[in-house]
C-alpha cells in the first residue's frame, strides 16, 4: 500500500469519526430539547407556554451542558475535527478553502449581522500605531487632568463601547469631562503573540498618552479579557496607573461557573492550536450560540420581531448583532496561554503568572479600584470577579454589582441612567 493510499484511508477514517461524533453531539442537544418539552404544560395560554419553555430551557441547558458526559462528547467532536483537518492537509486538500467555506456557512447562520446599518463612531484620531494595533484618541476638551485608557478584549471588537449616540460608554466618559483613549487590537494576524506581548502593548500606549498629555499616570479601564490584561499590567506597572477601573473581569477562574468556562477547563487547547494555529472567530461565535440555542438563536429574534416598528430599537439591535458576530480570529499562542494559564491552571490569583520574566503579584495593586460586575453575567461569572477586591492592597476600592448581563452593562438603558453616572462620579473624585 502506498503512502497516498494510507493518507486517503486516514481521511476516510477521520471523516467517519467526525460524522459519528457529530451525531453524538447532536443527540446531546436533542435529549435536552426532549427533556424541555416533556416538562412544558402545553394546555396553558401561548404566552405562558412560551415563558415556561424559555425558563425550562435555560435550566436544562445550564444543567446538561456542564456535565462530564456532554463535555466529553463535545471534546470528542473537536478532536475529530482536528484529526480530519490534519489528514486532509497530509493529502494536499485545499484546507484553507474548506475553512473559508465553513466560515461562510457559519456567517450565513447569523444573518442579521450582515444587515447594513448606519455606522456610529464618536470622533477620534489614531495617535499611535504599531502593526495593526492602534491607539485612538477621542476629541474633547477635558476638565480632569487624568486621561483614561480603555483596554478592550482581544476576542471581540471595541465598538460595543461606542454603540450609538445614546448608548456609548466612550461618550459618557467624554461628557463626564475626561480625556479618553482606546486601544484597538486590530486584526491580530500574528499567531505567535503571547499575553506578555499584549501587556507590553498596553505599556506602549500609556507611554504615548503620557507624552501627549504630559501626565505621569492614567486611569486604566479594562473590559472582560481586556480587564484581565489590565490587572496584569497594574500588578507590574502600578506606578503608571492612577486608578484601575474594571468591567466584567474574571480573575479567580476556578470560581467562574459559566458554561464557557466549564468547557474551557477541559478543552484540548494544545491539540487545537497546534493544528489550526489560531482560534477562528466564527468558531467562538458558534460556541456562544451553543450555550442555549433557544435563548441566543431564537428568543432574541422573536423579541426583535415584536419591536420591529421601533426604528431606534431595530438599529441598536442590529448594531449589537454585528458586534456579536464580528469576532476576530484570535492569535493561537495568546489563546493557548489564556486558556491554559488562566482557565485551566488559575495562575493569576495564585500570583504565579509570569510577564517579561517576572511574577505578576496582585498585592502590588494599591491604587484606587472600581470593579463593575453584572449580576446576570453568563460570560464572566460574578463569583470569579468578586474575589479580586480581597487580593489587592488598595485601601480605596469599590464594588458595584449591577442587575445586568455582560453586554447589558454597555447597551441597556438602565446602565446609562443608573450605572455610568456612578462610575463617572467615582472617577471625577479621583482624577
Amino acid at each position: 500500500m502506498s503512502v497516498y493510499d494510507l493518507d486517503a484511508s486516514s481521511v476516510a477514517e477521520a471523516t467517519q469519526k467526525l460524522m459519528l461524533s457529530g451525531t453524538r453531539l447532536f443527540a446531546e442537544y436533542f435529549n435536552i430539547y426532549a427533556n424541555v418539552y416533556s416538562k412544558v404544560n402545553f394546555l396553558n395560554f401561548f404566552d405562558k407556554v412560551y415563558e415556561d419553555w424559555l425558563k425550562i430551557s435555560d435550566v436544562e441547558f445550564d444543567k446538561h451542558l456542564r456535565t462530564e458526559q456532554f463535555i466529553s462528547t463535545f471534546n470528542e467532536y473537536v478532536e475529530s475535527c482536528i484529526e480530519l483537518h490534519a489528514a486532509m492537509e497530509r493529502m494536499g486538500y485545499p484546507v484553507l478553502l474548506i475553512n473559508d467555506l465553513i466560515d461562510e456557512y457559519l456567517g450565513a447562520t447569523m444573518m442579521l449581522s450582515h444587515v447594513p446599518v448606519r455606522p456610529y463612531n464618536t470622533a477620534h484620531e489614531v495617535v499611535y500605531k504599531r502593526g495593526d494595533k492602534c491607539l485612538l484618541h477621542y476629541g474633547s476638551s477635558p476638565k480632569y487632568k487624568t486621561p483614561i485608557l480603555i483596554v478592550y478584549a482581544p476576542i471581540n471588537r471595541y465598538h460595543i463601547m461606542d454603540l450609538s449616540e445614546s448608548k456609548s460608554v466612550v461618550k459618557s466618559l467624554i461628557s463626564g469631562g475626561f480625556d479618553v483613549f482606546l486601544l484597538d487590537w486590530g486584526e491580530q494576524r500574528n499567531n505567535n503573540l503571547t499575553i506578555t506581548d499584549y501587556v507590553n502593548y498596553i505599556d506602549e500606549s500609556i507611554e504615548e498618552i503620557k507624552k501627549l498629555t504630559r501626565v505621569d499616570k492614567v486611569t486604566l479601564f479594562g473590559y472582560c479579557w481586556g480587564g484581565v490584561l489590565s490587572v496584569m499590567y497594574a500588578s507590574s506597572q502600578g506606578k503608571k496607573v492612577k486608578n484601575l477601573l474594571l468591567q466584567a473581569v474574571p480573575v479567580d477562574f476556578d470560581k467562574d461557573s459559566s458554561i464557557l468556562a466549564e468547557w474551557a477547563r477541559k478543552f484540548p487547547i494544545d491539540k487545537y492550536v497546534d493544528e489550526f494555529k489560531e482560534m477562528d472567530g466564527h468558531i467562538l461565535n458558534l460556541g456562544f450560540l451553543m450555550r442555549s440555542p433557544t435563548r441566543y438563536a431564537f428568543d432574541k429574534y422573536a423579541k426583535f420581531m415584536q419591536r420591529i416598528d421601533d426604528e431606534k430599537f431595530v438599529e441598536n439591535f442590529i448594531r449589537v448583532e454585528r458586534w456579536l458576530y464580528d469576532t476576530p480570529d484570535v492569535p493561537g499562542e495568546f489563546f493557548r496561554q489564556f486558556i491554559k494559564d488562566l482557565y485551566q491552571k488559575n495562575l493569576l490569583v495564585q500570583n504565579k503568572m509570569k510577564l517579561n520574566g517576572k511574577v505578576s503579584d496582585l498585592k502590588m495593586i494599591d491604587m484606587p479600584v472600581l470593579s463593575i460586575i453584572g449580576v446576570k453575567d453568563d460570560l464572566a461569572h460574578p463569583a470569579s470577579s468578586i474575589p479580586f477586591m480581597d487580593l489587592v492592597s488598595s485601601k480605596d476600592k469599590k464594588l458595584i454589582q449591577f442587575p445586568s448581563g455582560h453586554v447589558g452593562l454597555c447597551v441597556s438603558s438602565a446602565a446609562y441612567s443608573d450605572l455610568w453616572p456612578q462610575v463617572i462620579k467615582w472617577l471625577q473624585e479621583r482624577s
